[in-house]
């Protein structure tokens, strides 16, 4: 079965898993939803366990699912699949009942742990064995070719800025080494991937598909905005993705990427939003902040849906 790495362990999978687990294919999400709700265990249930135990019963599954599958395709699925991916992956098992967000809110913590322990696993590429993070680990389902298989890369092309901030938090990475073998010359995978973020751009649509066009462009550029707050200006990347972003949206990139003070004032605002009672002028007042904090948090700004960042941090 090969051997499974970790930051505090290394040992054979034979040596901890039951033959059961080697020999049944985890095909379906059955094996998630078996090991994490045993006995039906609901979701408070879940959380009012102690944290040794719940990070046990974490490892295991990971553990099961890449001795099973050897890959990680299962849990990322919940995070890239549109709202009915409970029933794209289980099938209509009525018996479940557990929501999309229910599913989502697993595989995030199921990558938040995995990356706090510093998991690793081994996988095969050009006759040639790699370890690499969880969070990083390739997908088979999903890819553009298949140099372009890390699950951030994924998440870029299909347009999805919220699940590159959460694989960025868990220490996804993007490495200037990563070479496309897959056209004539060699590049960076990264460029394929945002050619494909642009495509839609350069293509002639049909005005009835305008809108969703907009939308992917928006999503996409959000996307580079995160990415550019994540990467160091000095990474050798940065100019090809603010390049790319200034494509997208025809604005220079100093103008695209949010200053501290945008992204420390989004913060808050998200934090007092989810309070509900706080997000209101009179009620501001209300708290007894300085003049010059309450003027900062600037309620009343109106604020542009692909500028205002606040549900990503």
């Amino acid at each position: 079965m090969g051997t499974i790495s970790s930051s505090s362990r290394k040992i054979d999978s034979h040596l901890f898993f039951s033959e059961f687990c080697k020999a049944t294919k985890s095909v379906t999400m059955h094996t998630l939803i078996h090991l994490w709700y045993m006995n039906c265990l609901s979701k408070a249930k879940w959380h009012s366990l102690l944290p040794h135990l719940r990070n046990r019963v974490m490892q295991d599954f990971i553990d099961t699912l890449y001795c099973t599958s050897n890959s990680f395709d299962e849990i990322f699925l919940l995070l890239l699949t549109n709202a009915k991916s409970p029933y794209f992956i289980l099938g209509l098992n009525k018996e479940l009942g557990l929501s999309s967000k229910h599913l989502r809110s697993l595989a995030e913590d199921i990558l938040k742990f995995a990356s706090s322990a510093g998991l690793q696993y081994s996988h095969g590429k050009n006759n040639h064995n790699f370890l690499e993070n969880l969070v990083d680990f390739p997908l088979k389902t999903f890819s553009l070719c298949p140099c372009t298989r890390r699950p951030l890369y994924v998440a870029m092309y299909l347009g999805r800025p919220d699940i590159v901030r959460l694989l960025l938090n868990c220490g996804a990475r993007i490495p200037y080494e990563d070479v496309c073998h897959c056209a004539s010359h060699g590049r960076h995978p990264l460029k394929n991937v945002m050619d494909v973020m642009k495509a839609p751009l350069e293509a002639s649509v049909l005005s009835k598909s305008l809108p969703s066009v907009i939308s992917h462009t928006e999503r996409c550029a959000m996307v580079l905005r995160v990415l550019l707050v994540d990467l160091s200006y000095l990474n050798p990347l940065w100019n090809q993705v603010s390049k790319a972003l200034e494509d997208m949206t025809g604005q220079e990139a100093g103008d695209n990427i949010p200053s501290l003070k945008q992204l420390s004032r989004s913060k808050i605002r998200c934090l007092m939003k989810k309070r509900g009672s706080f997000y209101e002028e009179h009620l501001v007042q209300k708290l007894g902040l300085p003049a010059v904090l309450v003027n900062y948090l600037n309620i009343n700004e109106q604020i542009i849906p692909d500028n205002e960042i606040y549900y990503l941090l």
